[in-house]
This record gives C-alpha cells, structure tokens and sequence, in this order.
C-alpha cells in the first residue's frame, strides 16, 4: 500500500495495534503502532501513556506481540 494512499478510510480514533506500512519514495518499511492518547495527569500512571512537559511529548507504547 502506498504510504500516502492510508488515511482514506482509515477510523483512527478506534485503531489500535501495529501495521507494516512501505513508504515508495524512501523504499523502506516503517511500523506504525496505534494507541489511544490517555495523559498521566489525568488518568494515573496505570492507565496513562503520555506525559507532555517542556514542550516535549514522551509517550510509552506497547510492545509489539508477534503471533
């Protein structure tokens, strides 16, 4: 699939997981993993995976599961 053809369709507010995508102009695969945004501040650090500070994002993202 052609990297700039992804969005159309694509419900990104549900989607969760990984997908291999292959970007044409550079001729590489990238993997893009899809989770929901839930701020530490607001939902603790058990449920949170983000934290914004000094104008940098860090962001935690689960580990791929290869079945």
């Amino acid at each position: 699939m052609y990297w700039k053809d992804r969005d159309i369709n694509k419900n990104y507010n549900g989607l969760t997981g990984s997908e291999i995508v292959y970007n044409e102009d550079l001729n590489q695969f990238n993997i893009w993993t899809h989770v929901p945004n839930l701020p530490i501040d607001k939902f603790g650090r058990m449920r949170g995976n983000s934290h914004y500070k000094e104008d940098r994002w860090k962001i935690q993202i689960p580990s791929i599961n290869f079945v």
